[in-house]
């Protein structure tokens, strides 16, 4: 049950494992359950595209501080891999097995557990994220998400 004075509740949750191409049909299923419920307008659900992890993958100092030979460069050399130029949303389908293969060069495992969660969120540079990933036009999922949370605060 619902109790009075929530603003909204948000949701986020990966397309991943659905296809890139389904992401439209998806979100119109999430749209038609949350329109079958007491409080439509009070529920926002975000889908980060394919995985929240390339949310991390945007950071571009986030790996050097889980390891610090863990550079934008040795990252591209090792795996080919051009974290600085492309928006991991849009290149990478499955972002945690690229964060996995990247661990992997520091001799760390990446399971996407809490603990590992709480070490990259820890790392995480959001001012970063927030200002200067935005002017590169990148991971537009991170950015609704954000705005859905701004919208609360207000």
């Amino acid at each position: 049950m619902v109790s009075k004075g929530f603003k909204k509740i948000i949701g986020l949750r990966d397309l991943y494992p659905f296809k890139r191409e389904d992401e439209e049909k998806f979100k119109n299923r999430i749209k038609k359950s949350i329109l079958k419920t007491t409080y439509p307008d009070k529920i926002a659900i975000h889908v980060a595209i394919m995985e929240i992890e390339a949310w991390f993958i945007a950071d571009k100092n986030l790996f050097q501080k889980i390891n610090p030979i863990l550079t934008f460069e040795y990252i591209q050399q090792q795996l080919g891999h051009d974290l600085k130029k492309k928006d991991p949303e849009l290149e990478y389908d499955h972002p945690t097995i690229i964060i996995r293969s990247i661990y992997n060069l520091a001799g760390k495992t990446y399971k996407k557990n809490i603990g590992d969660c709480y070490k990259i969120a820890d790392n995480i540079d959001f001012e970063y994220l927030y200002f200067d990933v935005k002017k590169e036009n990148k991971i537009h999922s991170f950015f609704d998400f954000v705005d859905s949370l701004e919208d609360i605060s207000d």
